[in-house]
């Protein structure tokens, strides 16, 4: 198993900002990268994202419509950035209704 800061995860989510603060910090103290639907109202949005630790990154938003190139191009955009801005060497790749099954510590 890969874990620390050899492994991200990116996350691409569209709802329920309850759900996906669970996930991140079920996450902690991995490196995410967060991509939510440009579909995804404005307030809805602004509660998934404000006050987010530093180790979450936002990328810019896509829509990512349901068998549409939008999602493909979210989930490149995600990988640009962990190569970027991370030492990551592996992902893990996300909805934000996931949700791990054991510890990532």
């Amino acid at each position: 198993m890969v874990m620390g800061s050899q492994l991200a995860c990116a996350v691409l989510a569209h709802a329920d900002p309850r759900q996906l603060r669970r996930l991140i910090a079920a996450l902690d103290p991995l490196t995410v990268i967060l991509h939510v639907d440009a579909s995804t109202p404005d307030d809805v949005f602004h509660e998934m994202t404000a006050g987010l630790p530093d180790r979450v990154l936002v990328t810019p938003r896509v829509a990512t419509g349901w068998a549409a190139f939008g999602a493909v191009a979210a989930e490149l955009i995600a990988y640009e950035w962990v190569l970027e801005r991370t030492s990551a060497t592996h992902v893990a790749w996300m909805s934000g209704a996931d949700y791990p099954i054991i510890s990532v510590t």
